[in-house]
């Protein structure tokens, strides 16, 4: 994770975390990773001071101070940027997929981040995704087309010491782009849950109706997910065999999700609908008891 075109020479932060004694990596989880953004938006709110941090926020972020009174500098770089680019260490290609927000739309651009400046770069792509990410969103990228030859020859030795890569090619296919809002996610952390289980159960929801309804979310996007990657596939294997059967079968199958998905969604929305007005009856009952 790194902020801005200076991140990219010196990432703010990997998206993999390395133990000291033994020296192996393993990625970071999605609850570590929302857990950074999460306290660089604190950071932001409070002019990247800890005074105003509660209990609950301290306990959450307790990885997260420890790293950032010990070295202040990742996090600072990082703040108040709209682009986040993803980078591994000993990426032997040398390159990392920057992703940009900006007015609702998602952008993303693949770069050399070698020390020299790469020709080669002139052939760089510059996608722009269709459709408005207002919200948390998440994006299928199938790279399996990129291609690049002859590579630094020494990409475990750190970025600086290389000269980038001499042909690079990133003809990237969107395989879908969804919007999720709180109900939406795909990945969902207990402390998430649990603060969505409060927020519907505030709308009148019992716990049970509302895990039940974070299940079908949840159910309902992993089928959304696997159709939309099944058509995907069916697409790249009739470019191959010029037989689009396969095609029409997984496109109808993912028109069915998603008429399924705006059903669930309509029936959701009648349900808090109907809570609420309950509610408020119940809340205007009460309130005439007391006043005769």
């Amino acid at each position: 994770i790194a902020g801005g075109e200076k991140g990219i020479n010196n990432p703010s932060f990997y998206l993999y975390k390395e133990d000291q004694l033994t020296g192996s990596q393993r990625a970071l989880s999605q609850e570590e990773i929302r857990n950074k953004v999460d306290f660089m938006e604190f950071l932001a709110q409070n002019n990247a001071k800890l005074d105003n941090l509660s209990e609950k926020e301290k306990e959450k972020f307790r990885t997260e101070i420890k790293d950032f009174q010990k070295d202040s500098k990742a996090y600072l770089d990082a703040l108040g940027n709209d682009r986040i680019a993803f980078v591994s260490k000993k990426d032997p290609k040398h390159s990392a997929l920057i992703t940009e927000f900006g007015n609702g739309d998602l952008s993303y651009t693949l770069k050399d981040y070698g020390k020299k400046a790469d020709k080669a770069l002139d052939r760089e792509k510059n996608v722009t995704l269709q459709g408005s990410l207002k919200h948390d969103g998440v994006m299928f990228v199938d790279y399996s087309n990129f291609k690049y030859t002859n590579a630094s020859k020494n990409p475990n030795k750190g970025v600086g010491v290389t000269n980038g890569v001499s042909h690079l090619e990133a003809g990237f296919d969107k395989v879908a782009v969804f919007n999720l809002p709180d109900l939406n996610n795909l990945a969902i952390t207990s402390f998430v849950r649990r603060n969505l289980e409060d927020k519907l159960t505030t709308k009148g929801l019992s716990l049970q109706e509302a895990n039940k309804l974070i299940k079908d979310f949840l159910s309902s996007n992993k089928e959304l997910v696997g159709k939309a990657l099944n058509f995907n596939k069916a697409v790249a294997d009739a470019k191959n065999t010029g037989n689009y059967d396969e095609v029409k079968k997984a496109q109808k199958d993912l028109e069915k999700s998603l008429r399924k998905r705006e059903h669930l969604e309509k029936e959701v929305a009648k349900k808090l609908e109907s809570k609420s007005g309950n509610k408020n009856k119940m809340e205007a009952k009460s309130q005439a008891n007391s006043q005769k």
